[in-house]
This record gives C-alpha cells, structure tokens and sequence, in this order.
C-alpha cells in the first residue's frame, strides 16, 4: 500500500511517495473515524508522520491535514497525548492551502476537543470555524462547527442557543445529505429538549436517529445514543432501565474505542446503582472515572468531573457522612461556577443542603435550597423528575425541622445569596479533611 511503500522507498523517490501516503490517509481519516476504526487509523498516521523531518513534518497541506487528523483520533480515543496532538494540528492548519479543508480541519478540532473534554477556549474556535466556513460556502463544515457550539451550549445551560444551533446543523447536514451528521444533530436536538425539562421528547428523537444510525452503521453514534436514552431514563427515575441502555452503550463504545461514550455510560451505570440502592458498585464507578481523570492530568475530566464529585457527596449523604459530603459538594460548586455549568452549580448546591441537614443545620439546608431554586430559574432549567424527588424529600425535613414560615424565610435568603456564599455555607460544615481530587 502507499504506506508500506513510503517506508521502502528509494531516496530519489522518496519525497513523492511519502506525499502521496500522507495524501491517502488524510482522505481516509473521516472514514476511519466515522466507522470505528480508530486503531487503524492511528497506525497508519503514526507511520506517515513519522518520516521525514519533524520540525517541517507539517510543512505541506497532506501532512498538515495527516496531523490534523491524528489529532481528532487522538482526542476520540481519549489518548493521554491528545493534548499535545491538538497543539500540533492547530500550528499545521495554516498549512493547508484550501480554505474549505482548512476551515473544515478547524471545526473537526473543535467538535473533537469538545469530545475529549478540551473547552478552554473551545467557543472562540469553533465560532472562528463556523464563520470561515460559512463564508466559504461550505455548509458541512458550519454543521460541524454548530455540532461544536450545541456541546458549549448544553454544558453552559443555554437552552435558547443549543435549540438554535443543533436546529440549524440539522438543516445543514440535511441539505448536504449526510446522514451521520443529522444522527449527530438529532442528538443534541434531543439533550436541548432534556434541557427544558420534555424528556418524552427527548427519548423519542433519540429513539428514531438511533434508528437511522444502526441502519447506517454508525455505531460510535448508536453507543452515544445509547448513552444519552440511560441518562434521560435515569432523569426520568427509570434505573432499572438506565442500566440496561447504559450497559450496551459501554460495550458498544468499547468496541468503538470513543472514549467520551464510556465515560457517559459509566456515569450513567452509578446514577442508576445508587438509585437502586446499590452505593458500593456506584462508588466503584465514580471512582473509576476519577482514577481515569487523574490519569489524564485532569485534563479530559473537566467537563464531567463536577457530576461525579456531586454524584459522590450523594453516595456520602446516604452513608451518613456529612463532612465527607460537603467536602464533595464544595468541591464541584468550585469546578461548576469556573467552568460556567449552571444546573452542575444547583445539583452540588442541592446535594450541599442534604448534607447540611443530615448535620442539623437545617437553616443552612434552607438557604441552598433556595440558591438551587435561583440558579434554575436564572438559566430557566427546571430540575428533572428525578431531581424533584431529592428537592421535595429535602424540603420536607427542612420544613418539618423549622417549620413551613421560618423555612420560607431562609429559603428566601438562599434565593438572594450570591454562589460565593452558598460555598462558604458548604464549606462551613465540612472541616478542614482534603479530599484527593486531580486539579
């Protein structure tokens, strides 16, 4: 093949064979990672790139886009590396010389970054890729660049923007007839429908492109929808449900070697245990994804570490640990209020309350209600029906503690606190005991 015959060619011909490679692989690096067959492509990649001289290893448009595309299966695998991956293919892209490739090269980079849990500075490039594409006509690559934008908008609670940007992919992908790309836009169409609270919505847009994805071979997008029909039936306080989705997303997701997907199912696999009871095997997956996050540096966790700090604080609620609670809960409202994660920021404010009143302070519980009850209706995110049952179980022991006026009043002072306050108030109660979390 091209490859092998790069790596046995004469010096005289050398150069040409080496592009030529560079060339195929590139043209079959949408193919290779749309299909699953991400440890052939990283092979054959590696082996193009590593010839010739690395500091003009990107030099030429086929091995800018050949780095290009290393990076996006880098940061799919969840490969330890596909930081500096990313660092490279961004210096490669003014390399390449069309500016189609080169604005479709950018929106790959941010799409992808967003799978491996990169958002520093994620928004800026992929608006950049959108508005490059767009102005080159190239309705694909503003698709996958709005795909980018309806990721930031979902993590930021901004229902109207992932509404309007996921919509718009859609119509996008539909008019250049890429089925991958509707089954793509039809999942965050339906996480936008999560969002706003319609889950039977949810469930039956990502219903039907599971559908259009197994009957298009996709299936890195049939574990994704897997994965996201767990979490709705979790919301919806289905575990039994949850677990049976999340378990053939994971397999699936393994087979796919897409890292992202494995870590959703897995979150979705310890919200289900521990609502069945089961805190020993949810732990044992919150802390699997921990060990996974420290691996990484911390790196690729940020945008789902704040769920699994909270989702444990829960597990040491219902152990009876307070300290180790708001230790926890602390924890993520610090994560969720840097990163911009509004209903992250309320669920560890409400996991917070339950932990102050398993220690008495019920005043205290009361306040972080109500900061909950203002950050939902800040972002005009309503709690799931599951969420609910842990709000309204809450408020029932409050009120019980207090009484229905006093514990108005305090709810009406948690409402006007400012975040930084709800923290002190979780941080009052949890001693000076650190909890080892990657940073």
């Amino acid at each position: 093949d091209a490859v092998g015959d790069a790596a046995g060619a004469d010096a005289a011909g050398a150069d040409q064979r080496l592009g030529d490679a560079q060339r195929l692989v590139a043209a079959l690096g949408w193919y290779w990672t749309v299909r699953g067959r991400l440890g052939e492509a990283r092979r054959s990649l590696d082996r193009v790139l590593a010839f010739g001289d690395e500091g003009s290893i990107a030099s030429s448009p086929a091995a800018a886009s050949a780095v290009v595309w290393r990076a996006v299966v880098a940061s799919v695998q969840g490969d330890p590396a596909a930081a500096e991956h990313r660092r490279a293919a961004f210096d490669a892209v003014p390399s390449i010389d069309d500016p189609v490739a080169a604005a479709r090269a950018t929106a790959l980079l941010a799409y992808t970054s967003l799978d491996a849990g990169d958002v520093d500075g994620a928004e800026a490039v992929a608006d950049d890729a959108r508005r490059r594409s767009a102005a080159v006509g190239d309705r694909w690559g503003e698709a996958v660049a709005l795909v980018a934008l309806s990721f930031l908008a979902h993590a930021r609670g901004d229902a109207d923007r992932l509404a309007d940007a996921s919509a718009r992919a859609g119509e996008l992908f539909g008019q250049v007839g890429d089925g991958w790309g509707r089954v793509v836009a039809a999942t965050w169409q339906a996480a936008a429908a999560e969002l706003t609270g319609d889950l039977e919505a949810a469930a039956r847009i990502l219903e039907e492109s599971r559908g259009d994805a197994e009957h298009l071979g996709l299936w890195s997008e049939v574990a994704s929808g897997l994965a996201w029909s767990g979490w709705i039936a979790v919301e919806r306080d289905d575990p039994e449900r949850a677990e049976v989705l999340a378990t053939q997303a994971m397999r699936l997701a393994a087979e796919q070697g897409v890292r992202s997907t494995q870590i959703q199912a897995a979150m979705v696999q310890a919200f289900a245990a521990r609502r069945v009871g089961d805190l020993d095997r949810a732990e044992v997956r919150l802390r699997e994804l921990i060990a996974g996050a420290e691996a990484d540096g911390g790196d690729a966790a940020a945008i789902y570490l704040t769920t699994v700090l909270s989702e444990l604080g829960q597990l040491a609620v219902l152990r009876g640990d307070a300290v180790g609670a708001l230790d926890l809960h602390a924890r993520a409202l610090e994560l969720a209020l840097a990163g911009g994660y509004p209903r992250d920021a309320a669920y560890a404010m409400q996991g917070g309350a339950a932990a102050a009143g398993l220690q008495g302070r019920w005043e205290d519980a009361a306040r972080l209600l109500g900061a909950v009850a203002r950050q939902l209706d800040e972002t005009r995110l309503p709690p799931s029906p599951a969420e609910q049952q842990d709000i309204e179980r809450i408020t029932v022991r409050c009120v019980e503690a207090l009484g229905r006026a006093a514990f108005d009043r305090r709810r009406d002072e948690g409402r006007r606190m400012a975040a930084a306050e709800a923290r002190r108030l979780l941080e009052s109660g949890s001693g000076v005991r650190q909890v080892h979390m990657p940073t």
